[in-house]
């Protein structure tokens, strides 16, 4: 792309090559015209200066001598021709031996009595010769003889070739110069322009002098000297060039600020915001989205295209919600499920669109606010499956215990045996629904201690598993179970003694229960860097692995039927993970069908530093 110095310079050039050219051409066209005028018009003079002292015509030889005197002075030729067109003398030639002139233009026209140019190769002379003839006339007037006199047409040239030569090597000169002063005056012209040009292009960048230099927080400018010594008009569009930069930077600034503004009110914002443009293509993203959608924060960094919502979502749900409101040009509400790193996730969307305040029936683009409500979700569906739970688990025992106390009241009171069977089975149903409200109380003290600091001490958790283990030994004595310890005695923790005896009985208590008699029970615990594992391995039946991700959900029994003939409330294993994450732990399972299962416990060694 050529540049405006270029173009002036080559222009300037041309204008002046081309008039330089068109007079130079002129110029020797007329040097030419007026030299052949000069010439002839001296020779005519000089013909009627010679003519003047012409001798007598009658006297051939004084006529020779006087024309080999006229011409040998000079560089002219001087021939007299007479009436009969016959050679009388020549200046140049033998008379004798030249052929009759009587049939010559301009001898024709000097001897009917006018004066005659000619220009034409002398057949005497073998060159070019200029010619100029007069009338000779006697006393009388009568023409007697024509006058000639003649220049070698060369001999002119040459002069005039001399004159044409040193004309052109002035114009060339001048040309020279003026292409010089043509650099200079484009120079001139452009290079403040150039300055501006580069001032201009600064200012997307905001390339600004810093506020306390000396330019005052003006454009950068390479030479303001240079912009000073210009012309008015252009330090004017300098000062005007200045004076917007200023108020554009002004107001980019202020848009800047405005735009971090929005966009942390946007990034505080819990609910992921999305903008978007008439074709769905991304325009604006908060925090939230971000991260839910996984894209960086400068998502069209990069990219010539934005990318589009489909793109982002890969959801064509969502994206039908986004078109319906950009084409009803309408807010509109609507629950979606979305699946993101293998996970289904529940969110009410919220889609406006937005761009019709200055009367445009267009709108310009959509705004899709997604509202989580995954968490709601699942806590709605803990509550309705924890109510179902606790109302299945109560109703069997009330009606049992409702059903046999019926029963008692209306006769079988008179029977001692059925009255004593019926009163164990209300006890047991009594017990059964004692130690579910029991579970409950330790899951919500255990709830409650999540959000409150737990209170812990240094204890030996040899003896705290030894504590456990006591409160299950009648139960595996029932069961000819062997119970094996393998716990270091240094070991000492920083936790509440009495959840971590609850949470290892219970472990103790699973495994006692679904071991087969005669079988083996092993404990075991130990330090792994700074974390204290406490493992309780069985040889029961084993777990389905579909099974385990729910193991630790409350109300999930593995065997419901068993579970119930086994008393056990399905809150155990509930209970044991609560105990574990108060202490800033987790559990786990392993279990091999077959042969035996797995748990474990892993505390943070440091937990009562943090939580006490």
């Amino acid at each position: 792309m050529k540049t405006l110095f270029g173009k002036t310079l080559g222009s300037l050039l041309g204008l002046s090559l081309a008039l330089c050219l068109v007079f130079a051409l002129l110029s020797v066209t007329l040097i030419g015209q007026i030299h052949t005028e000069i010439n002839d018009k001296a020779l005519a003079e000089t013909a009627r200066l010679l003519s003047a002292y012409l001798p007598d015509p009658a006297d051939a030889a004084e006529l020779r001598r006087w024309a080999r005197e006229a011409g040998g002075a000079s560089s002219y030729r001087v021939t007299i021709v007479t009436s009969d067109g016959r050679v009388a003398a020549d200046s140049k030639a033998d008379p004798a031996t030249m052929e009759n002139h009587g049939d010559r233009p301009e001898i024709i026209q000097a001897l009917s009595g006018f004066q005659a140019r000619a220009t034409r190769k002398s057949n005497t002379l073998g060159m070019e010769q200029r010619y100029i003839a007069l009338p000779i006339k006697d006393g009388e007037g009568k023409i007697i003889a024509a006058f000639r006199l003649s220049l070698d047409t060369p001999a002119m040239e040459s002069r005039l070739s001399e004159l044409q030569f040193l004309l052109v090597t002035v114009i060339a000169f001048a040309a020279a110069l003026a292409a010089l002063v043509a650099v200079f005056l484009s120079r001139g012209i452009t290079r403040p322009l150039g300055l501006l040009a580069a001032a201009a292009e600064s200012v997307p960048r905001g390339e600004r002098d810093a506020p306390g230099s000396r330019a005052g927080g003006r454009f950068e400018l390479k030479d303001r000297r240079q912009l000073a010594r210009s012309s008015r008009e252009i330090r004017v569009l300098g000062e005007a060039l200045d004076s917007m930069a200023g108020e554009l930077s002004l107001r980019a600034e202020s848009a800047e600020a405005k735009e971090r503004e929005v966009e942390a009110i946007l990034d505080g914002v819990s609910e992921a915001v999305l903008a978007l443009d008439a074709h769905l293509n991304l325009r604006l993203a908060n925090k939230a989205a971000r991260q839910f959608f996984d894209f960086p924060q400068a998502s069209d960094a990069g990219r010539k295209t934005k990318p589009c919502l489909l793109e982002i979502s890969r959801s064509p749900a969502l994206e039908e919600v986004a078109r319906k409101a950009l084409e009803s040009s309408s807010a509109a509400e609507v629950d979606i499920e979305l699946y993101r790193q293998g996970s289904q996730r529940s969110f009410r969307v919220l889609a406006a669109a937005y761009g019709m305040q200055s009367g445009s029936r267009e709108p310009e683009g959509v705004v899709l606010v997604l509202n989580d409500l995954t968490v709601l979700r699942r806590l709605e569906t803990i509550r309705r499956d924890f109510v179902a739970n606790v109302s299945h688990e109560l109703r069997t025992p009330v009606q049992l215990v409702k059903g046999f106390a019926e029963t008692l009241l209306g006769g079988a009171l008179e029977d001692p045996d059925k009255a004593r069977r019926f009163s164990e089975i209300i006890g047991r149903n009594a017990a059964r629904m004692e130690r579910l409200i029991d579970d409950l109380l330790s899951l919500a003290k255990l709830e409650q201690q999540e959000r409150e600091s737990l209170e812990t001490k240094s204890e030996s958790l040899r003896e705290l598993v030894l504590e456990a283990i006591a409160s299950v030994e009648y139960a595996a004595m029932g069961k000819n179970l062997k119970l094996e310890l393998d716990c270091p005695e240094d070991i000492r923790v920083e936790v509440n003694g009495g959840l971590i005896v609850q949470a290892v009985f219970n472990l103790l208590d699973n495994a006692v229960k679904y071991s087969p008699a005669e079988s083996q029970v092993r404990i075991r615990a130990r330090r792994i860097d700074s974390r204290l594992r406490i493992e309780v391995r069985d040889q029961g039946p084993g777990i389905p692995a579909a099974q385990l991700p729910r193991l630790f959900e409350r109300f999930y029994r593995v065997d419901k039927a068993r579970s119930r003939e086994q008393g056990g409330t399905g809150l155990g294993l509930a209970i044991v993970r609560h105990i574990a994450e108060v202490h800033g732990g987790s559990v786990g399972v392993e279990s091999w069908e077959g042969e035996g299962s797995l748990f474990w416990i892993e505390l943070d060694a440091n937990a009562g530093a943090r939580l006490g």
